[in-house]
């Protein structure tokens, strides 16, 4: 009986989305991906349009402020020259202050603005001060900052209606107790109903400039919202994308160094015990330690050779694959195993990828062999299918797969993830009917392509 370990269909799903999760936590753990940097730059943001919103609003209110004084001025004297009753100066000035100074606050407080202005403007109707420009477009500004910043609908319709009635029937009231003759009655009739249609389509005017303006702000800041959003998406993208790397650096480093490394191993084992007895032999170790060493010091520099020119190169090129597999099996030739090589079906060019990872699947399975097996013989055999590339390797030692399995996450585990990237399927465990330890690995080539 051999364990295996599928890693097609939906496991390969379920190992992307936990691939995912543990680097969404790595990256919380090490500060990666995190919005700080985006919410300190979207507060900077929001801070400087406070201020420039409230400088524009509070010179909007002086603006307003000094042409309401202005015209009440004008209209107070000109009532004194032609005798009209009317407030005195100080209380034409004091009610045109007193409806535009809230205008400073009409986006942090509109309905209350609203709802101040229109007060003002009732009473500065009744009180009958002369100036009625400035003030109907203080109104009308107040009018649509509640349509615009008011959030909720039933709230700022509310707001506007019961606004709009007490203007209404503010003007109302104003025309019903001015006199008219008897002769002129139609006429007055007339301009009443003139005044009351158009005061209407002016106020419903603010009420319509309001929504459009709530509207354009509210796609403008969902817009920067998606923006913000889209930024920090691809913050994280970036730095999941560094960590994915360093983690394909840290495969590649491993199966590197570990082969040599384990040969070395062997070897310096091997020339340790013998060394008094034969020294030939013992030289014969040492030599082929330093082959080893020499090797591993190649393959480093082609990985960093291949880290320095990824961008500027073909990303395979550097990278070893199966037409490399006679060196692999030399190398554990030299260490003291017998190893048979066979080659089933018709070779053919892979793709790079799979190239390499099958050529990792054979180099950590002989290292395994080396370090955790008591074994002398070693088979690997490469199957080339219609649809499929297998690699297999078949050893006759003890199999502790206890150990194996286990360590640090880079040897199985790292053939395991090499295989379920590209769909495929791995098995490891004892081997079938024999004493020792099978490593079987399939590739799909079509879903590959």
């Amino acid at each position: 009986m051999h364990r295996t370990v599928r890693t097609g269909g939906t496991d390969v799903i379920r190992r992307r989305s936990e691939a995912r999760s543990a680097a969404r936590r790595t990256a919380r753990r090490r500060g990666i991906g995190t919005v700080a940097p985006m919410s300190e730059r979207s507060a900077r943001l929001r801070s400087s349009y406070t201020t420039h919103v409230w400088a524009w609003d509070v010179s909007l209110t002086v603006l307003a402020l000094a042409l309401a004084l202005v015209s009440a001025y004008l209209g107070t004297r000109v009532n004194e020259f032609s005798g009209t009753a009317g407030p005195t100066m100080a209380h034409g000035l004091l009610w045109s202050a007193a409806m535009t100074l809230p205008l400073a606050a009409r986006r942090r407080f509109p309905a209350t603005t609203l709802m101040v202005v229109t007060v003002c403007f009732a009473t500065h109707r009744w009180l009958l001060v002369p100036e009625y420009n400035v003030s109907a477009f203080v109104y009308l500004i107040a009018l649509a900052s509640a349509g615009s910043w008011i959030a909720v609908r039933r709230r700022r319709d509310a707001v506007r209606a019961a606004s709009i009635g007490v203007m209404m029937a503010a003007l109302i009231a104003d025309t019903i107790r001015t006199e008219t003759p008897p002769e002129y009655e139609a006429i007055v009739n007339s301009a009443f109903a003139f005044g009351i249609a158009y005061n209407l389509a002016f106020f419903m005017s603010g009420w319509v400039i309001g929504d459009i303006f709530r509207t354009r702000r509210a796609r403008e800041e969902a817009l920067v919202e998606r923006t913000q959003q889209l930024e920090v998406e691809r913050e994280l993208r970036a730095r999941r994308a560094v960590l994915d790397e360093r983690l394909r650096i840290a495969r590649e480093l491993h199966d590197v160094v570990a082969h040599h490394v384990s040969v070395m191993g062997v070897q310096a084992g091997g020339a340790r015990r013998v060394l008094a007895k034969d020294p030939d032999a013992a030289a014969v170790a040492l030599g082929t330690i330093e082959t080893s060493s020499r090797q591993a010091i190649d393959e480093l520099r082609r990985l960093v050779s291949f880290l320095r020119t990824e961008g500027e190169t073909d990303p395979f090129a550097p990278r070893p694959g199966l037409e490399r597999l006679p060196e692999l099996v030399e190398d554990a030739r030299r260490s003291g195993l017998v190893v048979e090589q066979r080659v089933e079906g018709d070779p053919r060019p892979l793709p790079g990828s799979i190239d390499l990872s099958a050529y990792r699947v054979v180099q950590e399975a002989l290292t395994n062999t080396r370090k955790h097996a008591s074994a002398s013989r070693v088979d690997v055999t490469v199957r080339y299918g219609v649809d499929a590339v297998e690699v297999e390797v078949l050893d006759d030692g003890a199999a502790n797969g206890t150990s194996v399995v286990g360590g640090t996450g880079h040897g199985i585990a790292g053939m395991r993830e090499r295989v379920a990237l590209h769909g495929g399927q791995l098995d490891v465990g004892r081997s079938d009917g024999r004493r020792g330890f099978r490593v079987h690995a399939t590739f799909p080539l079509r879903v590959a392509s």
